[in-house]
């Protein structure tokens, strides 16, 4: 049985919270496009935006043992 988008994107940041590289990456892959064209709501410096994206996941992947289990990991993110 497969799994929903959801029920994946919540398997793989249980993963991620582990320190599992692959479900980070992927966790990635997943999300940037939507939190690329989020970031165009505020500015049109792409530049700017892709910098906000890298450093949300950089401090993601530092602080993972300190972050929760969100009802939604794209409203989170």
């Amino acid at each position: 049985m497969a799994l929903s988008p959801t029920e994946e994107i919540a398997l793989l940041w249980r993963l991620f919270k582990r320190g599992d590289w692959e479900a980070y990456t992927r966790l990635y892959q997943l999300n940037s496009r939507l939190l690329l064209n989020y970031g165009h709501k505020f500015t049109r410096d792409q530049a700017l935006i892709e910098d906000a994206v890298y450093d949300l996941f950089i401090r993601l992947w530092t602080s993972r043992d300190t972050l929760g289990e969100p009802l939604s990991v794209k409203n989170y993110l």
